[in-house]
């Protein structure tokens, strides 16, 4: 939580996080947008006093303090917020404090892969159990069958519990861990020509 917003102003940002998140299927595409450090927060809150529809998922990592644990929100991607607006609204962006830079080719902002943002987005409004991870290439090249997540396309790992399916975000070099149950997932291959097609689901306990 910014510790300089009332509780109160606080939850009702949240609570519009979440309706953007839940209801954000625009035909604008998302750009990702670099803030100051520790800005994040602030910056989503100076967007949604402008109207500008964004994204800035959280989590809760574990973290130790003196003699106990704490667990508090956080940002899933460093210094990271996304945006959806038409190109002439990215001046606006820009122009908010506590903005870096919309990330993109020199001063040409490039958006971001769709699929992977409905990913996120429906991460984010079904309160999905999620988590930064490295960029990830090994592992079984998966696709989701099943449930919220039913389309999603990743990286699947089975050797550490629970399974999960990392998804990465190429443009901004980070990428997510979201849990799966195993069933819900099916292993893709590709064939010379680039198209994906289902292969035979391996054998859980042996991997």
């Amino acid at each position: 939580m910014d510790q300089n917003v009332p509780r109160y102003v606080q939850r009702t940002l949240d609570t519009l996080c979440d309706q953007h998140a839940r209801t954000s299927c625009s035909p604008t595409p998302w750009f990702a947008v670099t803030t100051q450090a520790g800005q994040e927060l602030s910056v989503r809150r100076q967007l949604a006093v402008q109207g500008i529809l964004h994204l800035l998922p959280l989590w809760r990592p574990r973290r130790t303090w003196r003699d106990r644990l704490k667990r508090r929100l956080e940002p899933l991607f460093d210094g990271f917020i996304f945006v959806s607006c038409a190109p002439e609204m990215l001046q606006c962006v820009r122009h908010t404090q506590g903005v870096r830079r919309i990330v993109g080719d020199n001063d040409l902002p490039l958006p971001m892969d769709s699929e992977a943002m409905a990913v996120l987005q429906a991460m984010v409004a079904h309160r999905l159990s999620y988590r930064p991870h490295l960029l990830q290439y090994a592992g079984w090249k998966a696709r989701v069958t099943e449930g919220v997540l039913a389309g999603a396309k990743g990286r699947f790992c089975i050797q550490n519990h629970p399974a999960h399916l990392v998804v990465n975000f190429e443009l901004i070099q980070r990428a997510v861990a979201v849990d799966v149950p195993p069933e819900t997932v099916e292993i893709l291959w590709t064939m010379p020509e680039g198209r994906d097609v289902e292969l035979t689901r391996p054998s859980y306990e042996i991997c």
